[in-house]
């Protein structure tokens, strides 16, 4: 689902904050490299943030909104379909930290990045294979079409962040 004005999108945890920081509390070997994470499904960032609360902490949703947004004032990458590019952007960011030497300039300095696909799917990429060419894109990617498919989205700069206005929190715990 593309980025819009009004869209409604979650961000599971177990940690309670007031204002979003990405320095200090996000890896850079995520799916998208360092960043704030949000899905557009209440359900998945539900399971998120009970995956991390782990029933020892409290679990939260935290529900946002897009304002102001316009399409053209932000380096965005969108991949809206499983290929080679969206396997590679992975490799980059999951084993290299985004910090490999050669990537597209497309892949870099952006604001925002979006996919239909976040970590509860991971688990069926065998990155490691496919990054030592034990395995072949198409075939990495034919594994995904037997997985729930969700989305992520990942705003990456400051600039972006001020595009999030917070409506809700809600505790999810078990």
């Amino acid at each position: 689902m593309r980025l819009e004005n009004g869209m409604k999108l979650y961000h599971g945890t177990d940690a309670y904050f007031g204002e979003i920081q990405i320095a200090g509390h996000s890896s850079p070997f995520r799916d998208f490299g360092e960043g704030f994470y949000l899905t557009s499904f209440f359900n998945q960032a539900r399971a998120q943030a009970q995956r991390k609360a782990r029933g020892r902490n409290t679990a939260y949703v935290y529900k946002y909104e897009v304002r102001s947004f316009k399409r053209n004032n932000y380096r965005i990458l969108e991949l809206l379909q499983y290929n080679k590019a969206w396997l590679d952007f992975l490799k980059y960011n999951r084993v290299y930290g985004g910090r490999e030497i050669g990537v597209p300039e497309s892949w870099q300095n952006l604001d925002i990045v979006y996919d239909r696909m976040a970590d509860n799917t991971w688990s069926t990429i065998d990155l490691g294979r496919y990054s030592r060419n034990e395995m072949e894109s198409d075939e990495v990617i034919s594994d995904l079409a037997k997985s729930e498919q969700w989305d992520q989205y990942c705003f990456k700069t400051a600039r972006s962040l001020r595009l999030l206005v917070r409506i809700d929190i809600a505790d999810v715990s078990d």
